[in-house]
């Protein structure tokens, strides 16, 4: 239970950080992205969407996935409806920020990254703790 409950703090530590970013204002010279290592280019903004909402998606998964089906599809369907309010809360969030804009754009590269992020623990080996639950009733165990 202690591991259950430590996972779940991870996910909430993990979303209040991901609205605490958006909570940056931008300038319009754009000022923080300056700020950010790495090599420029045209995607990039979508592709810091992607990477955090995989990071969100394998969180979700292992906070929630013992808990909520024994479906792949269920689960993965629970989990992403999840990913997807969160991404949403936090475009509208940002609306409110200054020098932010809610952008469908954004949220679309949030959708992709939670369903790459929860579709590998969910349709792969590396989310299966000893089968599914679905694999563990259909033997009878």
């Amino acid at each position: 239970m202690a591991t259950q409950r430590r996972r779940m703090l991870d996910l909430l530590v993990y979303v209040v950080l991901v609205f605490l970013l958006s909570m940056v204002p931008r300038s319009p010279d754009d000022a923080i992205e300056a700020l950010i290592p790495g090599p420029k280019f045209f995607f990039r903004d979508k592709l810091a969407h992607i990477i955090s909402f995989v990071i969100l998606g394998m969180l979700l998964f292992r906070a929630l996935r013992w808990n909520v089906s024994p479906w792949r599809w269920a689960t993965f369907g629970f989990l992403f409806a999840t990913a997807a309010t969160i991404g949403a809360l936090n475009e509208l969030f940002q609306a409110f920020v200054p020098g932010r804009e809610v952008g469908l754009g954004d949220w679309a590269a949030d959708l992709f990254g939670a369903a790459i992020g929860i579709g590998i623990f969910t349709f792969t080996a590396w989310g299966v703790r000893g089968g599914t639950s679905a694999d563990r009733i259909a033997k009878g165990s």
